[in-house]
């Protein structure tokens, strides 16, 4: 009737069964008119609430009528009935995963189509993002909290770990030109040790306590030669909606692994 196009984006094909079962008060299935769809239908159904009790006439073993039906789908009969409905509009159907379904074999080491450079970046805009968010949140609540992000420089390691082992296995005769012309020649580079020797002065140094937000950059100063010091984030860093998004979504991604997230 409204004349759209729907197509259906899908890691299993449309004829892959369904492993869930699927329920249905009997009244709504009448008016439905699926009757026929049912593997199972109870009369006259009771539900049973609370903790229980082990003494037989306790109140809390009361049940509670609803005096209605309730029916059990069978699901080959289901799945079949809403696959014709759909090959009767011309759903069009895609197998494959999309960029969030992506992320869980992305981050385990199975996603091949991976762009070191772009991941570069994002990392270090979600960093800001959720630092910002999480700021935001702790001043909410009062905390004291401090919540500090901070750009090393261009840390290279000399051993074939970190993040530019992607770098190493795609490009190796690139990666090694370009450490050398930043280390050596243009004299860029931070070595590891000192980028770590800047995040424990960062965490122990009592002037950044109480300070809400703050972002730090080791920034080239002279050849060979960094500073750290206050920095200002880029406009794309300090968008507020986007900082919003992504917190709802590291929430979303934590619930998915199993994990229960904070409640800041």
């Amino acid at each position: 009737k409204e004349k759209l196009e729907v197509e259906v984006l899908s890691p299993n094909g449309p004829d892959e069964p369904w492993p869930n079962t699927y329920g249905i008060w009997g009244k709504e299935v009448d008016q439905l008119g699926l009757q026929d769809l049912l593997e199972y239908r109870w009369k006259n159904t009771v539900s049973f609430f609370g903790h229980g009790s082990l003494e037989e006439h306790h109140y809390e073993n009361k049940a509670t009528e609803h005096s209605l039906d309730y029916g059990l789908f069978d699901k080959k009969k289901l799945h079949t009935y809403w696959l014709n409905e759909c090959n009767k509009s011309l759903i069009k159907w895609h197998e494959g995963l999309n960029n969030l379904l992506n992320f869980k074999d992305e981050i385990s080491g199975k996603y091949t189509n991976f762009n070191s450079d772009k991941a570069y970046k994002n990392s270090k805009l979600c960093n800001i993002l959720f630092a910002k968010e999480l700021s935001k949140r702790l001043q909410i609540k009062s905390s004291k909290i401090s919540v500090i992000s901070w750009a090393p420089g261009l840390v290279i390691p000399n051993e074939d770990f970190g993040f530019f082992r992607y770098s190493i296995k795609f490009n190796f005769f690139g990666y090694i030109v370009f450490s050398i012309f930043a280390k050596n020649i243009l004299g860029i580079s931070e070595n590891v040790e000192n980028a770590g020797k800047l995040l424990s002065d960062i965490v122990f140094d009592t002037d950044f306590n109480n300070i809400k937000y703050l972002h730090l950059s080791n920034k080239l100063v002279f050849y060979k030669k960094h500073k750290l010091l206050k920095s200002d984030v880029s406009e794309e860093a300090s968008q507020k909606e986007i900082a919003l998004k992504l917190w709802s979504f590291s929430e979303e991604l934590c619930r998915s692994f199993g994990f229960v997230s904070l409640n800041i």
